[in-house]
């Protein structure tokens, strides 16, 4: 499930932050012994596609529906 009112730049964020640290895989950790996060380094790449900022707004709202959903899947299997 992801919310497809957001676009890629957008779903990012929505990954990173509903999908925290404790519930997502990743690669190696770091040098440092953390984890990798996303970070929009356009001004080094450039994007892939155009940023839709029209989405920016909606943001919020699916980031907190995002969390409760998944909150509350945790809850009914007793997944952590």
């Amino acid at each position: 499930y992801y919310p497809q009112l957001l676009s890629d730049w957008w779903m990012d964020d929505w990954i990173t932050h509903v999908y925290n640290d404790s519930r997502a895989l990743k690669g190696a950790l770091l040098p440092s012994g953390r984890a990798w996060r996303v970070h929009h380094r356009v001004s080094y790449h450039g994007t892939r596609y155009a940023v839709d900022h029209a989405h920016q707004p909606h943001l919020a709202r699916e980031l907190a529906s995002g969390r409760k959903r998944l909150r509350r899947w945790l809850e009914k299997y007793r997944a952590t």
